[in-house]
């Protein structure tokens, strides 16, 4: 009898597979959330220097919280939840002293890029298949 139930990916099997996509990542220690199976959390780091702070949470929980973002920006599959700062809000950005996150462009198409490719990489992993819109 075959499951149709994801497979719910490990911390290091997750950093595996995001250190094969096109990006540098700066993992970072961060608290298992509650109801979770386990949690990686860092930064991502594109071509035009674009940086998305991200959290994932293995397996189901509560998200992973982002710097400055919380956990507003929460999407994912069955088996994980993604979080990422990529929609910082006004006050978090005065937190930063008003710094914009991305300053192009080029670095708003990217920090897209990149958390749809972390998304869906893990989705792919986990079912076989691409995220449900």
């Amino acid at each position: 009898m075959k499951s149709d139930a994801p497979h719910v990916l490990g911390e290091q099997e997750t950093k595996q597979l995001l250190l094969r996509l096109p990006y540098r990542f700066e993992f970072r220690q961060v608290a298992l959330p509650l109801g979770a199976s386990g949690a990686v959390a860092g930064r991502i780091i594109g071509a035009h220097r674009t940086i998305v702070n991200f959290g994932i949470t293995l397996g189901s929980g509560k998200p992973v919280p982002v710097p400055h973002a919380g956990i507003d920006n929460a999407s994912g599959g069955t088996a994980f939840i993604v979080t990422n700062d990529t929609l910082v809000r006004a006050k978090a950005r005065q937190l930063d002293g008003g710094k914009r996150q991305f300053h192009t462009v080029a670095q708003q198409n990217e920090a897209g890029q990149m958390v749809l490719a972390v998304e869906e990489t893990l989705c792919r992993s986990g079912t076989g298949k691409t995220c449900p819109v």
